[in-house]
Formats: C-alpha cells, sequence, structure tokens
C-alpha cells in the first residue's frame, strides 16, 4: 500500500489519427511542465494496445493518468442565449433548446455544453453534439487503454496554445492545419465555441498554382463571415500549421486583405533532458489530463475507466483456453487441408494447359487495372440511389487516396443522418460521417458533407511521410 502512495503521477495524451498513432508523457512539477517522451507509430505495422503497452513499459513504477483525443469533425456546435438562472435551471433550460436544435430525437444523441460568457441577466451558451453510435469507434479505443478521459481534439490543440503562446486575447480564430486535419476554430472568452473541419487536400498546394489554396481561402471567409454576422468587433485569424502550406494559405489571405497571424509556440521550457518535440494535440491531451478543468464531456455516460487494471488470467485457465485452442485450430486445418486437396486435384487437370495459363494471365492484368480505377458512374449511382427525398446533392469530390466527399442541403436535419445510413449500407462503403453541417438562415436550410471511404481507394494504403 505504501509503494503504491509513492508512485510518481505522470500524465499521457493519447491521439490515434487515420494513419499514425502519437503520444507525448508529461511530468508536473508546481507549475512547470516537462515533457519526458514523445511517440509516434505508424497503424500499419502497430497496434493500439502494443503502442499503449510500450508508453506504460516506457515508465514501470510510475503512475500515469490519461486523455485520448477525440476527432470532433462530427460534432456540431450550437450557440445561444438564455436567462441567467440557477444550474439546476440551466440545465432544464439547456435540454430544452436541444430539443429544438438537435436533429434527431435526444435519446438518439450525445451533447455537453459550456458557458461562454454571462451579461446583463443572459447567459451565452455553446452545446457540442454528437449521434451517439458515432462515438463508439472511439470509446473502444479508450476501454483498450483504460484511458481516464476523452477529449476533444480542437479543445487539447487550444489547451497548448493557452499554455505556450501570449498575447492571443480571449477572442480568435485559428486555422489548424495539419497533414491529415484542417480545421478552423472560435474561441470565446478563452473557450472553444466553434469547430469548423475544412474539406481541402494540402499536398495540392504549390507556390505555382495556389488554386486549391484559393478555395480553402474562399471556405474560410465564408466560415467567418458566418460566425460574425452578428458581432461588430473584428475576429482576429492566427494561422498555425505547417510551414510550407500556412505560407500559401497566408499569401493569398493577404491578397484579400484578410489581416492574419502566425501562432508561435515556446515548447523550449518544456522539453526535457532528451529534447523530445511533442505533438502539438498530445501536449494538450497531457495538460487536459493533469489539470482535469472544464471541458466538452460528449462522452459522460457512454465512457467511463474501468475501476481497475484488468485481472491477470490464472496459469491454469490459461493453460486450459490454450489447449482448447490449440485442438480447435488443429481440427480446422485437417478439414481445410482435406478439402482443399479435393479441389486441387479436381482443379489440376483443367489447369494444365496454355490457353487456361494465357487466360489467367489476362485475368490477372485487367484485375490489376482495376484495382487502381475508380468507377466514378458507380459511384454517382451508388449516390443517387441512396438520397433519400427531402435532400439535394450539389457536389462530389473525388481524390485518390481521399475520402470521398459529398455536399448536400436539406430542410430537416434528420434526413441528413437517413443519408449517411442510406449510404453506409452500399457495398464497398465504410465509415461514412456527416461534416461541416452549417444553417442557413436564408434557405432556411441546413448543408452538410458526407465523408466516407470507398473500396480499396481512399484510406486503405500506406501514408506517404
Amino acid at each position: 500500500m505504501e509503494n503504491e502512495q509513492q508512485k510518481e503521477v505522470l500524465f499521457a495524451g493519447l491521439s490515434a489519427g487515420p494513419f499514425q498513432y502519437r503520444a507525448c508523457v508529461v511530468q508536473v512539477s508546481g507549475t512547470k511542465a516537462t515533457v519526458l517522451k514523445a511517440y509516434s507509430g505508424s497503424k500499419e505495422t502497430t497496434s493500439w494496445s502494443d503502442f499503449i503497452k510500450s508508453i506504460r513499459q516506457d515508465f514501470p513504477g510510475h503512475s500515469i493518468v490519461t486523455a485520448m483525443g477525440f476527432d470532433d469533425s462530427c460534432v456540431g456546435f450550437y450557440c445561444f442565449e438564455v436567462p441567467a438562472v440557477n444550474e439546476k435551471q440551466l440545465q432544464a433550460l439547456i435540454a430544452v433548446q436541444m430539443e429544438i436544435h438537435l436533429p434527431l430525437p435526444m435519446e438518439q444523441m450525445q451533447y455537453s455544453w459550456r458557458i461562454l460568457r454571462q451579461h446583463e441577466g443572459k447567459v451565452t451558451v455553446t452545446v457540442a453534439a454528437a449521434k451517439r453510435d458515432m462515438l463508439s469507434e472511439a470509446v473502444e479505443l479508450a476501454r483498450q487503454a483504460n484511458v481516464d478521459a476523452i477529449v476533444l481534439r480542437s479543445e487539447a490543440v487550444l489547451r497548448t496554445i493557452a499554455s505556450c503562446c501570449e498575447g492571443l486575447g480571449a477572442d480568435y480564430a485559428l486555422l489548424y492545419c495539419r497533414r491529415d486535419d484542417t480545421k478552423l476554430l472560435f474561441v470565446q472568452n478563452g473557450i472553444l465555441a466553434k469547430a469548423t473541419t475544412l474539406d481541402c487536400e494540402l499536398s495540392e498546394m504549390t507556390d505555382a498554382d495556389t488554386s486549391e489554396a484559393s478555395l480553402v481561402c474562399l471556405d474560410i471567409q465564408n466560415v467567418i463571415s458566418e460566425y460574425v454576422q452578428h458581432s461588430t468587433e473584428p475576429l482576429r485569424l492566427y494561422l498555425d500549421g505547417s510551414d510550407r502550406f500556412i505560407e500559401i494559405i497566408e499569401k493569398v489571405l493577404n491578397e484579400k486583405e484578410i489581416d492574419t497571424s502566425r501562432i508561435r509556440y515556446d515548447l523550449n521550457q518544456m522539453e526535457g533532458d532528451k529534447g523530445s518535440t511533442p505533438d502539438i494535440e498530445c501536449l494538450g491531451l497531457a495538460l487536459t489530463a493533469h489539470d482535469a478543468g472544464p471541458q466538452y464531456d460528449v462522452f459522460k455516460g457512454v465512457y467511463q475507466k474501468h475501476s481497475s487494471e484488468p485481472k491477470e488470467t490464472t496459469g491454469r485457465k490459461k493453460k486450459v483456453l490454450a489447449a482448447a485452442v490449440c485442438f480447435m485450430l488443429a481440427v480446422l486445418i485437417a478439414v481445410s487441408y482435406g478439402v482443399d486437396k479435393l479441389r486441387l486435384a479436381a482443379y489440376e487437370k483443367k489447369m494444365d494447359t496454355p490457353e487456361f495459363s494465357r487466360l489467367l494471365e489476362t485475368h490477372r492484368l485487367r484485375s490489376a487495372v482495376a484495382r487502381e480505377r475508380m468507377d466514378i458512374p458507380d459511384v454517382i449511382e451508388m449516390i443517387n440511389g441512396s438520397i433519400p427525398k427531402g435532400v439535394t446533392v450539389h457536389s462530389l469530390t473525388v481524390r485518390r487516396f481521399q475520402k470521398i466527399a459529398v455536399g448536400g442541403a436539406c430542410k430537416d436535419p434528420k434526413m441528413m443522418y437517413s443519408f449517411a445510413e442510406a449510404l453506409g449500407k452500399c457495398k464497398g462503403v465504410e465509415g461514412v460521417r456527416p461534416s461541416n453541417q452549417n444553417f442557413d438562415d436564408k434557405k432556411k436550410q441546413t448543408t452538410f458533407t458526407l465523408l466516407f471511404d470507398y473500396k480499396n481507394f481512399t484510406d486503405k494504403r500506406k501514408k506517404a511521410e
């Protein structure tokens, strides 16, 4: 018991991106935080459980408090004012407002709220909400790692900025630009008020061809103008990301007379003896694990950390289980071998001809070519067959090795989820998720983008470093 009490507590931030696992471990002493080690691992060569195990093995005898990031591109943000009342009454008022704003019944949604401002008897509240079944993958990863908390990735980024940057003020916008994640974050009173994911391909941005950057900047202008339409104060836009891409975007924005500034991180004071430079998001997650401060807890009631580590199976149970598995495998191999041998004997006579060999080689070549080429008409037909009544589709973006993006609009937000559900049932389609949901006051309709993987043409490949 004494040894348990004397364990030094460390703090770790974990992130499972589309192509890589990332993490960092932080030691906190008083007000000083020191990064002990930063981690990264390819999802193609490392499993999530092995990645977590390697971190814990590096710090034996320590207790590690962990926070895992959640990709908030499928999270919708809602902002409204309610009368200033006590906390219990405020919860009831917010529940009534969410009945109006949420596109689905309350029992199908998860939401969490934070107070942005209190002024003249009114409270400005922002709510983060997501469809419950879209949280399942993150919950499974969290359970495997037995993390202490799941935090929105955007909030983790802002936590790092709050610790390592000065002079930003309480209200600003941030373009957070990474190879696999480009977001526009809006901050009010130091709190995340809205996060919008931008659909863009950074690798196509060059100094010679700024067409992709121009499209991104147009999206930025539209989102900002919609956000500040009721504000009298100008919104300062900060840029953070890969130097080459940010320089191109900054150049185009300046040409459009949009005032911008670059984020400058001061991480020197946090780097340990080995000079480990952490991922910005993972550092924010580790600091959040330490602070345990207010945040959007979208996973409340859906995920809870185990009270203790899973118990090891006893030696006898392990042996019995291993023996049973070995016996079943032996039977399965014997049966499969016998069936395959009979099939091979029947086919060998048919295959032993030059004509069949040429036919087989031609088939292999055609299959290889087909696998490298997407049948766009089939994709369009598949999407058309999935569009429910009340939904209009206005754009289809198909880029090699990128998720397919379908832009649409609907009067009733429920139809967006009906569209996503129907599309998810199509053969070859995986991971359909709504993104960039916005309400158009003029047209009185919700605009959205559905992102999804199709067969092996999108994210089924190794990420180029």
